[in-house]
């Protein structure tokens, strides 16, 4: 009698471990999701121009999106840390006054961050090797705009 009390008991065991398993769905980090919706409007090229009345100059920017296929991540290190990084492409930032008079041209990684959700969406760039990193806000503001550090950029 006491062989069928261990076979129930373990009988039991099982059925209440199948009962409180749950599916093996992968849950979706709402943070990341927001960063990959922003990344997805990061595509093609935009360009914000800024005047200066007090210089008489109008101050452009274009920064030229190439989206990876898919993210890939990277170890990283700055500052001594290593970490690793999502980064969603690579990026051409050209910033020049009127006529490309003191043009400068810098070729980036970028990775977009959300540290939590409803968190303000971050723009990282990365430089192709080594050096300083940079980090401005975004938001999206449609399909074929955004703002960077209260710039508005336009798809061109």
């Amino acid at each position: 009698m006491t062989d069928m009390k261990k076979i129930l008991a373990i009988m039991m065991c099982a059925l209440l471990l199948a009962a409180c398993s749950k599916d093996d769905e992968p849950t979706v980090n709402e943070a990341d999701r927001q960063a990959a919706e922003i990344a997805a409007v990061l595509n093609g090229h935009f360009i914000a121009s800024t005047y200066s009345e007090v210089t008489n100059t109008t101050e452009v920017t274009e920064i030229t999106f190439r989206p990876y296929a898919q993210p890939k991540t990277e170890e990283w290190t700055g500052n001594g840390i290593s970490k690793n990084v999502v980064f969603y492409g690579a990026c051409e930032v050209v910033t020049y006054y009127n006529d490309h008079l003191l043009e400068v041209t810098k070729e980036w990684k970028y990775n977009v961050r959300v540290p939590y959700q409803g968190a303000q969406a971050e723009l990282n760039f990365y430089p192709e090797i080594y050096g300083l990193t940079e980090s401005h806000d975004i938001s999206v503001i449609s399909a074929s705009s955004f703002e960077l550090d209260n710039e508005t950029f336009i798809k061109q």
